[in-house]
Formats: C-alpha cells, sequence, structure tokens
C-alpha cells in the first residue's frame, strides 16, 4: 500500500472543457486533463506519484468520499 492511498482522487468530464479533468484536492489545486478518462486518471497517479516521492511529509486527508446520500 502506497502512502498516497488514502487520498481522495477522481476524473469528471468538464462540459465547459470538454475534457477529463483528474483531482487530487488535497495534495494540490488544479490537477490534469485528457480526451480519455482512463490516461487522466494515469496521468493523475503519476502527478499523486511526484508528490509522494519530492514531500517527506504529506498533508493531512480532509476530503472524504459520501457515505451517504440524504
Amino acid at each position: 500500500m502506497k502512502r498516497t492511498d488514502k487520498y481522495h482522487r477522481w476524473v469528471e468530464w468538464s462540459d465547459a472543457d470538454q475534457t477529463y479533468l483528474g483531482k487530487c484536492p488535497d495534495l494540490f489545486l488544479g490537477g490534469c486533463h485528457s480526451d480519455d478518462p482512463v490516461e487522466c486518471a494515469k496521468l493523475l497517479q503519476s502527478i499523486i506519484d511526484e508528490w509522494d516521492d519530492q514531500l517527506t511529509e504529506l498533508p493531512p486527508v480532509k476530503t472524504r468520499p459520501m457515505t451517504e446520500v440524504a
């Protein structure tokens, strides 16, 4: 298990940008984009891996997935 596995990440389609956007809000602002959702997820993971390689201490996890919808 990587120490970054605890961070929430997602890939979503952006109508405004007409591309897929990859985000990991607890590690960095912004993210990545691609025309293919799988490629976007791979690119996002490579960015997360770079952060993990460069930082000795990672920020705390704040974003949590929803467990219940009201």
